[in-house]
């Protein structure tokens, strides 16, 4: 098998993980078992999930939400996540509105 033929293997396996991930995750929310899960597998899939998304913004050059259609999230999750996200690249404010601030699709 070619490397390309294993990467769009991978793609495709990507997207059934992924669903299987996102039926695991909701089922793990509704029995309230979320501070069971541990810090590292959550570290894992937000790492992964973050480097996948900016290098498809690089490689498309267009934008899209990074939130699954019909999925609400509130404004505090949002700022949660993007807060410790600053934090670990020592990103300011000032700095996040310069990349706020750039042209989208």
């Amino acid at each position: 098998m070619s490397c390309s033929d294993l990467a769009t293997n991978a793609v495709g396996k990507l997207a059934e993980d992924a669903q299987c991930v996102w039926e695991q995750v909701q089922a793990i929310e509704r029995s309230g078992l979320a501070g069971e899960v541990s810090t590292e597998a959550i570290q894992s899939l937000l790492t992964a999930a973050l480097k996948l998304f900016s290098a498809k913004i690089d490689a498309s050059q267009k934008t899209f939400s990074p939130v699954r259609e019909g999925t609400s999230i509130t404004a505090t999750e949002v700022a949660v996540l993007t807060v410790e996200l600053m934090h670990v690249v020592d990103l300011n404010l000032f700095d996040l509105s310069m990349w706020a601030s750039r042209p989208r699709d």
